[in-house]
């Protein structure tokens, strides 16, 4: 029971730590996505405020 415990905890861990790396990946793709639509209407100003 204590070796089977030990196990389900490891596993535990491991799934939880693997869900906030994938949290985190997301999360700093959505920033890089975000920052680049923010770049892309900047230019878009520019070009209007050229005209």
């Amino acid at each position: 029971m204590g070796l089977f415990s030990i196990i389900a905890w490891l596993v535990i861990v491991t799934l939880i730590g693997g869900v906030i790396a994938t949290i985190k990946n997301a999360a700093n793709q959505n920033i890089k996505g975000l920052q680049s639509i923010d770049e892309r209407l900047k230019r878009i100003e520019e070009e209007i405020k050229k005209r």
